[in-house]
């Protein structure tokens, strides 16, 4: 089974400055829980496959805000990033390695527990960050303001399939 993940890009010394979608890719053996009511899924552990860097873009309209989860071509590729929610314990993901839960909740009535949580399809990922980005947990990798620019801006990433989610 493949599954998404939406993480923080880290560089030397823990610097966090940007997302990052993980792909993992949970072997046959591995136990996975599907809470009820919920997209998400987490399992006990996981083979990280591909770590590929993608911005948040707020087009700011004035009147009217947009997201957009673009692709980020300048150095696409992530070697190494933590957990999106860092409040309880952060976990390392490294490209190309196994990653493991401290403990897997196999409550299927708990949404957010114990145990690596990924997403089944990658645009339910983006819309996770989506999701909290418009209520303004995270903070956009780059803004494009109002007038002609930004709504040009917003056509142009449009219309050249920059865009994902």
């Amino acid at each position: 089974m493949i599954g998404y993940k939406i993480c923080r890009t880290c560089y030397g010394g823990g610097y966090v400055n940007g997302f990052c979608l993980v792909t993992l890719d949970v072997p046959s053996n591995a136990k996975v829980i599907a809470p009820y009511g919920t997209n998400k899924l987490r399992c006990d552990f996981a083979n990280i496959v591909d770590m590929r860097r993608i911005g948040l873009v707020k087009y700011d309209f004035g009147l009217f805000e947009k997201y957009k989860v673009v692709k980020k071509t300048a150095s696409p590729q992530v070697d190494f990033a933590v957990n999106l929610f860092t409040d309880y314990r952060i976990t390392s993901y490294v490209r190309c390695d196994e990653i493991r839960a401290d403990w897997l909740d196999d409550n299927p009535h708990a949404e957010c527990s114990h145990g690596i949580g990924f997403f089944a399809t990658k645009n339910e990922a983006y819309d996770f960050l989506l999701k909290f980005a418009r209520t303004g947990s995270f903070q956009p990798t780059e803004v494009v303001c109002g007038g002609v620019r930004g709504i040009f801006s917003y056509m142009i990433n449009m219309l050249i399939g920059k865009e994902y989610g």
